[in-house]
C-alpha cells in the first residue's frame, strides 16, 4: 500500500481547516505507460493518473452502456469528434480499493452525456477522475450519483477552451455512518461566453462526512463567460460532517460567477405536515431525502440502469446504517 495525495484545492487555504486535500492509501500498481488523455486535465492529480492501467477508447457517434466491476484501475478515453452526439453510462460497483479515470474529449458542436452511477460497500475505496476538453461550442453534460462507500474520492475538472463551450454538472448523494465522499470538482473558463452550471443534492446521517470543493476559474481571454455552482445538503443526524468549500477565482473582467450552499436539517413544519397526516417521521425523512435522489436517477435516460439505481437505493435505506 502506499499514501497518495488527492484533490488539491486550486487556491489552498488555511491549514488548519482541514479542506485542501485528501490523503488516502492505494495499492502500490505499478505506473502505467499507458495515456488516459490529457493527463494534465485531472481533479485527483497527476500521480493518481499515472496509476492507471487498461485504458479502452470510446469514439463514433453512438450511446454506450458500461456495467463496471472494478478490483483495481481501468481508464476510458471517449472522443466526442465534431458534431457527434454520444451518451456513455457508467454503472460502477466496487470491490476493495477501485480506480477509475475518465478523460472527455468533446470536439466542435458535438454532445457528450456521461453518467455515473456508483455504487460502494463497506470496504471499498473508490477513486474516481473526470477530465474534459471542450471546444468550440461543445457541450460536456455529466451526471453523478453516489450511493456509499466507505471512502470515496470523485472530481472533475472541465477545461472550457472553446468559444461558447459548455458544462453542466449535475451531483446527487447518500450517505451513512461509516462513509466518506471526498468531490474536488473544478471548472476552468477559458473560452470567450463559456458556460457552467454545477448542482450538487446530498443526503447525509448517522456519522457520515462529505466534503465538496467547487471553484470556478475565470481566466484571461474568457469574455463574457458565465459560471454558477450550488449545493444542497439535507442534515438528517447531529454526528454528521459536512464540508462545503465554494471558490471564484477571476483574472478576467467581463464575467459573471456565482455559487451558494444551503445546508441545514428538515424543517419542523414539513414534518409537522406531513406526520399529522399519518406518515410516520421514519418515513417523512425517507420520503424527503429519497426524491432528491430518485429525481436525479430519472434522468437518466436508461431504463436498466435507472432500475438498478433505484433498487441499489432502496438497498441503501434497509441498511441499519440510515
Amino acid at each position: 500500500m502506499k499514501e497518495i495525495l488527492l484533490n488539491r484545492m486550486p487556491a489552498p487555504t488555511w491549514n488548519r481547516l482541514d479542506i485542501n486535500d485528501i490523503t488516502v492509501q492505494i495499492p502500490d500498481i505499478p505506473h502505467s505507460t499507458q495515456q488516459c488523455g490529457n493527463t494534465a486535465i485531472t481533479a485527483l492529480g497527476s500521480e493518481f493518473c499515472g496509476s492507471i492501467g487498461n485504458v479502452t477508447t470510446i469514439s463514433g457517434n453512438e450511446n454506450i452502456n458500461i456495467a463496471l466491476e472494478i478490483g483495481q484501475s481501468r481508464g476510458y478515453t471517449v472522443h466526442a469528434d465534431k458534431s457527434a452526439d454520444i451518451t456513455v453510462i457508467m454503472y460502477i460497483t466496487a470491490n476493495g480499493s477501485a480506480l477509475l479515470r475518465t478523460f472527455a474529449d468533446v470536439r466542435e458542436n458535438a454532445r457528450l452525456r456521461l453518467v455515473q452511477v456508483i455504487v460502494g460497500n463497506n470496504d471499498s475505496i473508490i477513486l474516481n477522475d473526470v477530465g474534459a476538453d471542450i471546444s468550440d461550442s461543445g457541450k460536456f453534460d455529466i451526471t453523478q450519483i453516489f450511493l456509499g462507500g466507505k471512502c470515496t474520492v470523485s472530481g472533475v475538472c472541465a477545461e472550457l477552451n472553446g468559444y461558447r463551450s459548455d458544462l453542466s454538472c449535475s451531483i446527487g448523494y447518500l450517505l451513512g455512518s461509516g462513509e466518506l465522499l471526498d468531490i474536488n470538482n473544478t471548472v476552468l473558463h477559458k473560452g470567450k461566453k463559456s458556460l457552467s452550471h454545477t448542482d450538487v443534492k446530498g443526503v447525509l446521517s448517522g456519522d457520515a462526512k462529505k466534503t465538496f470543493r467547487g471553484t470556478i476559474d475565470f481566466r484571461n481571454g474568457s469574455s463574457g463567460a458565465v459560471g454558477s455552482e450550488n449545493e444542497d445538503v439535507l442534515l438528517m443526524d447531529e454526528n454528521v460532517v459536512n464540508k462545503t468549500v465554494p471558490v471564484i477565482l477571476c483574472s478576467e473582467e467581463d464575467v459573471e460567477g456565482a455559487h451558494g450552499a444551503s445546508i441545514g436539517r428538515l424543517d419542523d413544519d414539513v414534518i409537522y405536515y406531513m406526520t399529522s397526516r399519518g406518515i410516520p417521521e421514519e418515513a417523512v425523512y425517507r420520503i424527503i431525502s429519497g426524491s432528491r435522489l430518485e429525481g436525479l436517477i430519472h434522468s437518466i435516460g436508461d431504463a436498466e440502469t435507472e432500475e438498478r439505481a433505484l433498487e441499489a437505493l432502496e438497498r441503501r435505506w434497509k441498511n441499519a446504517a440510515l
